[in-house]
């Protein structure tokens, strides 16, 4: 399935690249099991395979439910989250959105951009 995840982001990386590199630098940073799994399948559910059935539902709740039929539900719960992982990063790092691909930076909009004082002490 990660070989379905060929789309290109403007840094030129295919979604497999991106995910096998996070997964990589989450095991060196020592990581528990759980959050590289996490990390290395938060965008499965844009896998065409996964999406099909699944029109209309956002491709984090996709991957929520794959992987936490299969590897367990703080792992599902991880990749639910990954967006709005995102939108705190935005929020507590200023250089953060501008590290991003074209692609994220649009998709960090579309999900209401850097968490606000608010959320991001929730």
């Amino acid at each position: 399935m990660l070989d379905e995840l060929d789309e290109i982001n403007d840094d030129g990386l295919d979604l497999r690249t991106q995910a096998l590199r996070g997964a990589g630098l989450a095991l060196a940073a020592g990581a528990d099991d759980e959050l590289v799994v996490a990390t290395l399948l938060h965008d499965i559910g844009r896998a065409r395979y996964l999406a099909r059935g699944a029109p209309g539902v956002p491709h984090e709740q996709v991957g929520q439910r794959f992987v936490e039929a299969r590897f367990g539900d703080r792992a599902g719960w991880l990749v639910a989250q990954h967006e709005v992982a995102g939108r705190y990063l935005a929020a507590v790092h200023d250089d953060h959105p501008a590290s991003l691909p074209r692609v994220a930076r649009t998709a960090l909009r579309r999900h209401g951009g850097p968490l606000h004082d608010r959320e991001a002490m929730a």
